[in-house]
């Protein structure tokens, strides 16, 4: 009780706050609408694309935010340029989870006309679960340099390997109720078991002469996997730390190779590795058609993953279609794993708009299961989100619907 009056005061304080100043980073920068660079968000359209391509500026020759900052001529003007934003919110379900209380932490700017920074770090928490600010597991931040304009792009930090590929990342899964969605019926009988699905049986204990990756490759067998991913997060591109080198060509066709250290996985040490390839065909008839290839080593456990992005405006951008073929292979278990996730987000207007998802896979147990979610979303004053969502996953293992209100301000 105490802690939801906390809460409730916080949010009060936050709103009169954000009538003085509430515009996200670059927006309050450039004074522009949100719809500027990003149709539902946090989706990417092609201007949010370009400039996040070209170290989030729109000219070279532009003041930098560390110039803006320095030289601003009063306190508005320095206010504009200050590169730090804030989103808090909450999302409730309609499952016994408890409320998720969310604070999120953004920055980013220009540092010269070569040189860039981003940086975000979330926190999560409910009785389940808790995501700590700026701990590995829940921060990106690097440093990007643009040499020439956005042809290549060195990255060094801690990053997100499918941010280069055009919103491949999570950002077309935001409040879709289908991460982490899923709760276990009883298990069946079954030889072999999807990692996503279930808790594998007992391994055996390693001897007392057991190597640290032994050691850390039981403790991962006895980690519970008790909820679903749809196909694209399942494939296992997680957030890297260590150095990242792309090349677009002609503004066409797009090179990328990320190598790190895995930060996201709870076992993860600096003997794991992480390598991510991809290429990209951009604006070919209006779309971009996409391969990246992974290949990670965690906890003595081998996996390849594939994904096959395809995405495409219709209806003068007012539709956005995205499509993703997933295969992922891992020593851990014989058979492979195939999957689609679809999702197509109309613009009602440019502060308002619905989205379907619709996920199919085939697991490693060879169980076909199906995900399905629609969320409307709503963008006010450009500084408080509202997304409503409805949900559905169902397989031989999972069967769950869910019903989900989440709420968002930017400070």
């Amino acid at each position: 009780m105490k802690k939801k009056i906390l809460i409730s005061f916080f949010m009060i304080f936050f709103i009169m706050v954000a009538q003085i100043n509430a515009n996200p980073t670059f927006s309050k920068k450039y004074n522009m609408k949100c719809s500027g660079c990003h149709s539902m968000l946090p989706t990417l359209n092609a201007t949010g694309l370009k400039f996040m391509r070209n170290g989030f500026r729109f000219d070279r020759n532009e003041t930098t935010t560390l110039d803006g900052f320095l030289h601003a001529k009063d306190w508005k003007e320095r206010t504009a340029n200050l590169p730090v934003t804030m989103l808090v919110g909450v999302n409730i379900n309609s499952k016994d989870r408890k409320d998720v209380d969310k604070l999120n932490f953004y920055s980013g700017g220009t540092l010269t006309d070569t040189l860039s920074f981003y940086a975000i770090t979330r926190s999560n928490y409910n009785a389940k679960y808790n995501h700590i600010l700026f701990s590995e597991p829940s921060s990106r931040a690097f440093l990007e340099w643009n040499p020439k304009g956005d042809e290549h792009v060195l990255k060094v930090g801690w990053m997100d390997p499918l941010m280069a590929i055009s919103n491949l990342n999570n950002r077309t899964l935001m409040d879709s109720g289908l991460i982490k969605a899923g709760l276990l019926k009883k298990a069946p009988k079954s030889k072999v078991k999807p990692s996503w699905a279930m808790t594998p049986p007992k391994p055996k204990a390693p001897g007392t002469d057991a190597t640290p990756q032994e050691l850390k490759k039981y403790q991962m067998m006895l980690m519970p996997k008790q909820v679903y991913k749809p196909p694209v997060p399942y494939a296992g591109f997680g957030l890297v730390k260590g150095l990242e080198y792309s090349y677009l060509y002609n503004h066409k066709m797009l090179f990328l190779v990320n190598y790190g250290i895995p930060t996201a996985e709870t076992f993860a040490t600096d003997d794991d590795s992480q390598l991510t390839l991809g290429f990209e065909l951009q604006d070919v008839k209006g779309a971009n058609i996409g391969i990246v290839y992974l290949h990670k080593e965690i906890a003595n456990i081998d996996i390849d993953s594939v994904i096959v992005p395809i995405e495409k405006y219709f209806m003068h951008e007012q539709l956005l279609l995205r499509t993703n073929f997933v295969y992922k292979d891992s020593s851990q278990y014989e058979n492979a794993y195939y999957g689609n996730q679809t999702s197509m987000t109309y613009a009602i207007d440019e502060d308002t708009h619905v989205r379907v998802i619709y996920a199919v896979d085939k697991d490693e147990a060879k169980n076909a299961n199906t995900g399905l979610s629609f969320t409307y979303s709503k963008l006010f004053n450009d500084r408080f989100i509202i997304h409503l969502t409805g949900a559905r996953h169902k397989g031989k293992i999972f069967d769950e619907s869910v019903a989900k209100f989440s709420f968002y301000m930017f400070i």
